[in-house]
C-alpha cells in the first residue's frame, strides 16, 4: 500500500513537473474533422428550456434559423482542445500562430475562462483580467442569476471576477503557470498597471487595487459614477479598454451606456456620452487635482476597443454595421471615419471576410453566409455585429508592412481579427481594406467555431498576441433582449480560453527584458528598443521612481542629452528616444517648473526631422506665450506634413496670441476639414492666411540626422535573450568585434545561400553569400556598423529562411 501511494504520488509530481514546462502549443496538421451534436453539458438544446429559458435555437421569432446541414448534423460543432484548435486557425503567408497560454495551463486557482483584456508588466508577464460573471451573476449551484431583476450585483467586490498574472519562466514562450492576484470583482472589464497598483474597470467606477510584490490590498475608487442604475443592468456597452498613453494619461472608451458624470476624488466630471473616448492622469491617480477628460465626443456608440500608434495617435472601433476603424484627429472633437468605400455587395465597406459559415447564432445580416456562397478568394463575407479592440503592431518583428501601420479589429462573432493597412491622408489616414482575392483580409482567422478572438496587443517579445474567448456564443443579446438584458444560454461556458501569439514563421522572437531593478540610465537606454512596449514601460517606470536630487539631475541630464543630439527616425518615421525623453520629461513636470532650461530645447525640437516628434511637441509644450512664439519663429504652422499642421494650429489655440501672428499657406489650412477647422479655432490674432501652396523658402530646415546611438547611455543591457530567438539562427553564427562581426564557418549545417543585413533605415549595411560545399563566404567580416540593433535576412536556395536581429552591443 505504501508503494501504491508513492508511485501514485511520484506518478503526480511527474505530470506536474511536465506541465510547468510547458511549451506552445503549435500547428501539427490539417484542421481535425468538426463533429455536431444536439446536446451541450447535457442539455439538449432543441427540446431543452429549462427554468423557462430560450436555450432551444428553433421555435424563436428573434432567432436565426440554421441551414439544413447544421440542422441535419448537430445543432452545434463540438468544441476542440487548444492542439486540435491551432490547426484550425490561419495567418497570413511568413507567418505562423501558437498557443501560448490556455485552459490547460497551471495555476492556483480555477484554470482561466472568459478573459477580456490583458497587459504586460515590466517583467513581461501577462496581466489578464476575467469576468466570470458575464453576463450576470451566477449562483453557484443551479448556474442562473441570484437576482432576476438586477443582472449585476449593486456591490462591485462581491463577484467572481479576476485578475491573472501569467509568466513564461523558461523563455520558450508559453506561459508556464499563472497565479491568482485578485477575485472578487462583479463584471470587470478591462485592466491596465500604474505605480504601486492595478486598476481596473469595474462599472459604473474604476478602482486602483495596490500590489505589493505581487499581493493586493483593498481595492480603491478612483473614479465613480460611469453610469446609473437604469443601465448597470446591462453588462453590454459598458466602459472598457483601459490603455496607458503615449503622454502618461490612462485612456478607456465606453460603449452605448455611456458613462455618465464621472467624478475622480472630489472633482465631479463632465458628462460622458455613448463611444467616447476618455482619460485621466496616470500620474495622479487618487489624488484630487486629477481631472477627467473627454478625448472624443462621438463615433459609434456601440462600441469596444481603442488603440495607439508609437506616435500616441488614438483609434477607435464601432461594434456593428457602423465604422470598425475611426482616427481621432483633434482632441475633444468627434472621431473620423477612415474606412474606404471600395467595394460593394460581398466585398463592401462594412464587410468582414470569415473562414466559417458557422456563425447563424447571432442577429447580423449574414448575406452571402446564409446562402452559403462564397465571396472571392473563397471567404464567408459577413457584415460586422460584434467588433472588438482597434490595436496596431508597435514592434518591428514581423514583416516591415504591418510596423505601426496596420489597424487590428477583431470580430468574434465571425472568428477572425481584421487587418487594414493605413496610409496618410491629409490631417488623418486611410484605412486601405485588405479584400479577397490577392490579399489576406485577416491577421487571425479559424474555421474552429468556438474560436472568437476578442483583442490583440503587441508582446514583449515582438509577437503580436491575440486574446481568444473561444465560446460558441459571442452575442450579448439577441434582437430581442432577454431577461436581465442579456442572454442566458448554457452555451456561455467558462471552462474554455486561449492566448495565441503570432511570429515569423521560423519561430525566432525579440530580446525579452526584466526592467525591475534597471537604473535610471538603463531604463533611459531602453529608449532605443524597437518594441514600443518596452520603450513606453520604461518611461512609466522612470515616472513611477523617487530621487535625490543627484538622482534627478543625473536623470534631466540623460534626457536633456536625448532631446538635444538624438535625430534619427526609423523606417516609419519614429524617433523612440527623443518620443519617450519628451514624454518623461513632460511627465515629470519639467516644463512647466522649469522653463528657461527646456524652452530653447522645445523650440529647437520644432524642427527635428521627424514629423512624429514635432507633432508631439507641440502636445507637450506649455500653453505659454513662450510657446507661441516659438511655434511663430520655428514656422511650424507651415509644417510639411498634415498632422502636424492641426496640431500646431490647435496649440496656439490654446495659448496667449504671440508678438505677431503665424503667417499659414492658404492650401496648409485648407488642406481638410479638420485644418480649416483649427485654423477657425486659433483664431486671427495668432494666425493668419498668406499666398502659397508650400512652405516658404525662408523657414528654416528641418535638421540634419544624427547617428542612430547619439546620447545612448554607455550602459549594460538589462536584456536576457530568449531560447526562441536563438533556435531561429542555430546554422548561422556571428562573433562580435567592436564595430561589426565575423561569421564562422558551419560546414554541412547552413545551406548556400545569400546574408543581407539592413540598419534601422533599412539600407543594406552588409551582403554576402555562403557556399555549403566548401564552407566559405564571398565577404566574412563586416565593419563600421555603428548602430546597436541590425536585421538580418538569409535566403538558402533550398528554401530554408532566417530572419532575425544582430545587437552589436551585447554577447549573441
Amino acid at each position: 500500500m505504501t508503494k501504491t501511494i508513492f508511485t501514485k504520488c511520484l506518478a503526480a509530481a511527474l505530470m506536474l513537473f511536465a506541465v510547468a514546462s510547458s511549451q506552445p502549443i503549435g500547428k501539427t496538421g490539417a484542421c481535425p474533422t468538426l463533429t455536431r451534436s444536439n446536446s451541450y453539458m447535457g442539455i439538449n438544446l432543441v427540446n431543452g428550456t429549462p427554468s423557462g429559458e430560450a436555450y432551444a435555437f428553433t421555435g424563436k421569432s428573434w432567432q436565426v434559423t440554421p441551414r439544413s446541414w447544421q440542422t441535419s448534423a448537430g445543432q452545434i460543432q463540438d468544441p476542440l482542445t487548444p492542439a486540435q484548435s491551432v490547426n484550425c486557425v490561419q495567418v497570413p503567408t511568413g507567418l505562423k500562430a501558437e498557443i501560448i497560454a490556455s485552459e490547460l495551463t497551471p495555476g492556483n486557482g480555477a484554470p482561466m475562462a472568459y478573459p477580456m483584456n490583458f497587459t504586460f508588466d515590466e517583467r513581461g508577464r501577462m496581466w489578464v483580467i476575467e469576468p466570470r460573471d458575464y453576463p450576470f451573476i451566477h449562483d453557484t449551484t443551479t448556474g442562473f442569476p441570484t437576482n432576476t431583476s438586477n443582472g449585476i450585483a449593486s456591490n462591485r467586490l462581491a463577484g467572481k471576477g479576476r485578475i491573472l498574472i501569467f509568466e513564461d519562466v523558461n523563455g520558450d514562450g508559453a506561459m508556464d503557470n499563472f497565479k491568482v492576484f485578485y477575485t472578487g470583482l462583479a463584471m470587470p472589464t478591462s485592466i491596465e498597471l500604474v505605480k504601486n497598483g492595478v486598476i481596473v474597470t469595474v462599472p459604473p467606477n474604476i478602482y486602483i487595487i495596490p500590489n505589493a510584490n505581487d499581493v493586493a490590498g483593498t481595492p480603491q475608487i478612483v473614479v465613480s459614477g460611469m453610469g446609473s442604475s437604469s443601465n448597470n443592468y446591462d453588462a453590454h456597452g459598458q466602459t472598457n479598454s483601459l490603455t496607458y498613453g503615449l503622454d502618461n494619461y490612462v485612456y478607456g472608451h465606453v460603449g452605448y451606456n455611456g458613462c455618465g458624470s464621472p467624478v475622480v476624488g472630489s472633482n465631479p466630471g463632465v458628462t460622458c456620452g455613448g463611444g467616447n473616448i476618455w482619460r485621466f492622469k496616470a500620474t495622479a491617480i487618487g489624488s484630487d487635482t486629477n481631472q477627467f477628460q473627454i478625448v472624443s465626443n462621438n463615433g459609434p456608440s456601440n462600441s469596444h476597443g481603442i488603440g495607439q500608434m508609437e506616435d500616441g495617435q488614438w483609434f477607435k472601433s464601432g461594434a456593428t454595421l457602423s465604422s470598425h476603424s475611426n482616427h481621432q484627429v483633434r482632441f475633444g472633437q468627434g472621431a473620423n471615419d477612415i474606412r474606404t468605400s471600395t467595394g460593394s455587395g460581398t466585398t463592401g465597406t462594412n464587410r468582414f471576410f470569415s473562414m466559417t459559415s458557422d456563425r447563424w447564432l447571432w442577429e447580423g445580416n449574414n448575406d452571402s453566409l446564409s446562402g452559403g456562397t462564397f465571396a472571392p478568394g473563397g471567404y464567408f463575407s459577413t457584415q460586422t455585429s460584434a467588433v472588438s479592440g482597434h490595436d496596431f503592431y508597435t514592434a518591428r518583428l514581423l514583416p516591415q508592412q504591418y510596423w505601426n501601420r496596420f489597424g487590428f479589429a477583431c470580430e468574434g462573432a465571425s472568428g477572425l481579427c481584421n487587418e487594414d493597412s493605413l496610409s496618410e491622408n491629409g490631417s488623418t489616414w486611410r484605412a486601405n481594406r485588405m479584400l479577397p482575392p490577392g490579399r489576406n483580409p485577416n491577421i487571425f482567422a479559424s474555421t474552429d467555431a468556438w474560436t472568437a478572438p476578442l483583442k490583440v496587443r503587441t508582446g514583449p517579445d515582438g509577437a503580436l498576441y491575440v486574446l481568444d474567448w473561444y465560446n460558441y456564443l459571442f452575442l450579448h443579446n439577441p434582437a430581442t433582449p432577454a431577461t436581465d438584458a442579456a442572454w442566458r444560454n448554457p452555451l456561455r461556458a467558462k471552462s474554455r480560453a486561449r492566448f495565441y501569439r503570432i511570429l515569423p514563421a521560423d519561430g525566432h522572437t525579440d530580446v525579452l527584458l526584466n526592467l525591475t531593478n534597471a537604473t535610471p540610465a538603463q531604463l533611459v537606454s531602453v529608449f532605443w528598443s524597437s518594441n514600443f512596449t518596452w520603450r513606453l514601460m520604461a518611461q512609466r517606470q522612470l515616472l513611477w521612481r523617487n530621487y535625490t536630487t543627484v538622482e534627478k539631475d543625473s536623470l534631466l541630464t540623460l534626457l536633456e542629452n536625448v532631446l538635444t543630439q538624438h535625430r534619427y527616425p526609423d523606417t516609419v518615421g519614429i524617433d523612440g528616444p527623443v518620443l519617450h525623453s519628451l514624454w518623461t520629461l513632460h511627465g515629470m513636470g519639467e516644463f512647466k517648473t522649469n522653463p528657461n532650461r527646456w524652452n530653447p530645447i522645445l523650440k529647437n525640437l520644432l524642427l527635428h526631422p521627424a514629423w512624429s516628434v514635432r507633432r508631439n511637441v507641440a502636445l507637450a509644450m506649455p500653453r505659454t506665450a513662450a510657446s507661441a512664439q516659438a511655434i511663430v519663429d520655428q514656422c511650424a504652422v507651415n509644417d510639411t506634413h498634415a498632422h502636424v499642421r492641426v496640431q500646431m494650429l490647435d496649440a496656439l489655440a490654446a495659448m496667449p496670441a504671440p508678438s505677431a501672428p503665424a503667417q499659414m499657406v492658404a492650401t496648409y489650412h485648407n488642406t481638410d476639414t479638420y485644418s480649416t477647422g483649427a485654423f477657425t479655432s486659433a483664431g486671427a490674432s495668432k494666425v493668419v492666411e498668406i499666398t502659397g501652396t508650400t512652405r516658404p523658402t525662408s523657414c528654416a530646415s528641418y535638421t540634419a540626422l544624427s547617428a542612430p546611438d547619439a546620447a545612448k547611455p554607455n550602459v549594460p543591457s538589462v536584456g536576457v535573450r530568449s531560447t526562441g530567438s536563438l533556435e531561429a539562427r542555430n546554422h548561422l553564427r556571428f562573433s562580435l568585434t567592436h564595430n561589426g562581426f565575423e561569421l564562422q564557418t558551419q560546414h554541412g549545417q547552413l545551406p548556400s545561400g545569400e546574408l543581407v543585413v539592413y540598419d534601422l533605415r533599412g539600407s543594406v549595411a552588409f551582403r554576402s553569400t555562403y557556399n555549403s560545399a566548401t564552407g566559405t563566404w564571398s565577404q566574412k567580416t563586416a565593419s563600421g556598423l555603428n548602430m546597436s540593433v541590425y536585421f538580418y535576412s538569409f535566403r538558402g536556395v533550398n528554401g530554408d529562411k532566417f530572419d532575425g536581429r544582430i545587437f552589436t552591443n551585447e554577447e549573441l
